[in-house]
């Protein structure tokens, strides 16, 4: 159950800012509190991109290309939690796509300044974003920590569960 402190509003704002930073894992955790049948796939697809992001030669999501499958993101998380909280405000996905790109053209700003503050390595930094969007993003789709690791747990076996039968195929030709 969704606590009431937190509103369509507030959990809208949070996890399309999520999706700004990354765009797979806003979708995920929606999905994953839905139940919906392609959460394990949204759910490896936000795990890859946190493994991607940690690559020194991918470009800046703040690049116009990137910011539209966030902005995309945004708009399709909100659009499920006015959905799911029967919330017929017509501006909540708007807001979403919009929270997504504002958090897409901050954070890279704020890595930066971290970065030569601390002196600690983007990925290091890269990490710890990680750590935050998924924290902050659990909470607004109203998952719990079990659930979450549960998510995890089974997206990895269905992916090595089809990673054999994908080989096995492949040298069968």
């Amino acid at each position: 159950m969704r606590p009431a402190h937190r509103s369509t509003l507030h959990r809208a704002l949070i996890l399309g800012g999520v999706s700004g930073l990354r765009a797979a894992l806003g979708p995920a955790l929606v999905s994953a509190s839905r139940r919906s049948g392609n959460r394990e796939l949204l759910a490896l697809a936000a795990i890859g991109e946190m493994v991607v992001d940690k690559m020194p030669l991918v470009p800046s999501r703040s690049r116009l290309p990137l910011l539209i499958p966030r902005a995309l993101a945004g708009y399709w998380v909100a659009r499920q939690v006015a959905e799911q909280d029967r919330d017929s405000n017509p501006n909540l996905p708007l807001l979403g796509a919009t929270a997504a790109v504002g958090a897409a053209l901050l954070a890279p700003t704020i890595r930066s300044a971290l970065a030569a503050a601390f002196r600690l390595p983007d990925p290091v930094l890269g990490a710890l974003e990680d750590a935050l969007a998924v924290s902050l993003g659990s909470r607004a789709a109203n998952l719990s920590p079990e659930e979450l690791q549960d998510l995890m747990v089974d997206s990895i076996a269905s992916l090595r569960q089809s990673l054999p039968s994908a080989g096995t195929s492949a040298l069968r030709r």
